[in-house]
């Protein structure tokens, strides 16, 4: 999201202050450290001890008590005493809280706790920003006054983005674009690759892109599987679209998120499961299935990725290239106008506070 932040406060002059954590090291991401400017700064926690959570809650709450921002826009995060805090100070303060987050599209049947936590968080946010209508639609039942309810349609800015004309439906590549730990189906989607290409004359080709805690694992199949090619973290867009040239596809048979969006960004038809419940995030819920992806019943299982692996080989170029299309189209229908465009819209609109616009600065 940092380059969400950065681009409000280019954009809009807003002033914009940041409260994060450390990413744990488990989760397959990289601890970057965005730098300072004279519209937007930074306040990350350099531990996830106990000892250095209160010393960031402790600061991010005082910077509340004290500064009383504009507009406060919260992820939420139910077993987190801050996001909590947060709700209450902010209450208390008369500043508005905006809460963001996938709802309940996670649970088929949410318990009993669960659905209170999120009555009350509804009860005590300014409006809740939903990431799809998905979202939105898995808490309706659970607020008396819907309008709360508002969708960004969450989404993401590629600066190297693949055009469809320069796809031809012919490419011999599947693109895996993710974190490499528990649940992504890394290990089930190398051995599709292995026993297709052993029952078929053409080969498919496995380009990887992540790392994680399974990346040593992909690093001793290229041993035994001349068709993966690995590439490590990569963050450079550039050189990710310049990779997804040889792809046909991109392909995730265990947990996606945005990283759908990415994919399509890339002309690529997105190959998943349709258990929505079941991914990291709820952006899948933007494929359908033959027109800009291909949805398999179950989530992780090789009988159901070989057989969808086979079915999407099987068809012709042009058909292809159709879908191909279509991904692409889906992408700039979730980027115009740009993502951080809407959640400026959305804050402002719905906070009701632009004469602070004629200010010039005001603070998240």
């Amino acid at each position: 999201m940092a380059p969400v932040f950065i681009a409000l406060a280019e954009n809009n002059l807003f002033a914009i202050d940041v409260f994060c954590g450390p990413i744990p090291k488990d989760m397959g991401f990289v601890n970057l450290q965005p730098q300072d400017s004279t519209v937007i700064r930074f306040h990350q926690g350099l531990t996830n001890s106990l000892f250095g959570r209160i010393k960031s809650n402790l600061h991010f709450l005082s910077f509340l008590y004290q500064k009383k921002p504009d507009i406060v826009l919260a992820w939420v995060d139910t077993k987190k005493a801050s996001f909590w805090f947060t709700l209450l100070l902010g209450k208390l303060l008369r500043i508005p809280v905006f809460s963001r987050g996938h709802g309940a599209f996670k649970r088929r049947k949410a318990k009993l706790l669960h659905q209170i936590a999120y009555q009350l968080i509804l009860r005590l946010s300014h409006s809740y920003v939903c990431y799809t209508i998905g979202v939105k639609q898995s808490l309706m039942s659970w607020t008396h006054n819907p309008q709360k309810l508002l969708v960004d349609h969450n989404s993401m800015h590629n600066g190297y983005p693949i055009l469809p004309a320069q796809k031809h439906g012919q490419e011999q590549g599947l693109l895996y674009l993710g974190r490499l730990r528990g649940n992504c189906g890394i290990e089930i989607l190398i051995d599709a690759v292995k026993k297709y290409n052993s029952e078929n004359a053409v080969q498919v080709d496995l380009h990887i892109i992540g790392g994680g805690p399974l990346s040593g694992y992909v690093k001793n199949q290229l041993k035994h599987v001349p068709q993966i090619h690995y590439y490590g973290e990569l963050f450079d867009q550039e050189k990710i679209s310049i990779i997804s040239k040889a792809c046909r596809w991109g392909v995730g048979p265990g947990f996606m998120g945005l990283n759908v969006v990415h994919m399509m960004s890339l002309s690529l038809p997105v190959l998943t499961h349709c258990q929505l419940d079941l991914h990291m995030g709820p952006e899948p819920e933007y494929l359908k299935h033959q027109r800009n992806g291909w949805l398999m019943p179950e989530q992780n299982s090789i009988d159901g990725l070989l057989s969808a692996v086979n079915s999407i080989w099987d068809l012709s170029p042009e058909e292809t290239k159709k879908m191909q299309s279509n991904a692409f189209k889906t992408y700039q229908m979730l980027s115009a106008p740009p993502y951080y465009e809407r959640l400026a819209r959305i804050l402002l609109e719905e906070a009701d506070i632009d004469s602070l616009l004629d200010e010039g600065q005001w603070s998240f």
